[in-house]
């Protein structure tokens, strides 16, 4: 199943204003946020190509380079995991393909300028891009039949310690906040599947603008 082909794109309301929202990877920190109007009036969609300017440890002993477009009809999110803490190309074993909906609940009680958002992830799929990859995802998810550079749908089945299934975690319990010119999601130390699992903290790694559509 190829996810760029089958994917339901679905518009994801992030409800921030990019206006003067620069690139850069490295910005003085700010205490700028989405506002309680932001949160109310039509949103703003954060169109364009999104990305990590570093290389991102996962947790598991892997490393990832996220990829995120946005535009009036949806989005979909690529996430390239890598052996090497450099994310180096020799070293990708998997990209990870989701597509869904979100929805915003308002401004988090918990977390200063950031908001509460849920996340419907209705689709999944992963493409082992190596044979590292390939022996990785045969320990994750052995039923599943796996062959380099093809991509196999995980909705409903899940992989492992990689993606829960659909079933299992229907929905994600987030927040996102914009700052310095990049948009930052939850703290993942652990599953976000229930709204007592919200995270109490946002990542320490943003997505920094990369080019309109």
């Amino acid at each position: 199943m190829n996810l760029r082909a089958s994917f339901c794109f679905i518009a994801v309301p992030f409800l921030v204003t990019l206006a003067g929202c620069s690139a850069a990877l490295e910005e003085p920190a700010t205490e700028e946020g989405t506002s309680e109007d932001d949160l109310t009036k039509e949103p703003s969609l954060t169109f364009g190509t999104w990305k990590s300017p570093a290389c991102e440890p996962v947790g598991d002993g892997t490393y990832q380079l996220r990829t995120y477009r946005i535009a009036a009809n949806g989005v979909f999110a690529d996430w390239n995991r890598f052996s090497s803490s450099a994310c180096a190309p020799a070293s990708r074993l998997m990209t990870i393909r989701m597509g869904g909906s979100s929805k915003v609940d308002g401004l988090s009680k918990v977390v200063k300028y950031a908001a509460d958002i849920r996340v419907f992830i209705d689709e999944k799929g992963i493409v082992p891009t190596s044979q590292a990859g390939l022996d990785l995802l045969a320990r994750e998810c052995p039923s599943a039949e796996w062959k380099l550079g093809e991509e196999r749908g995980v909705t409903t089945t899940g992989c492992g310690n990689i993606v829960p299934a659909r079933e299992v975690c229907p929905v994600e319990y987030d927040l996102m906040r914009l700052k310095s010119g990049k948009l930052y999601f939850g703290d993942r130390a652990v599953p976000l599947c229930t709204e007592a699992t919200r995270p109490k903290k946002l990542s320490a790694w943003g997505i920094a603008f990369s080019h309109p559509l």
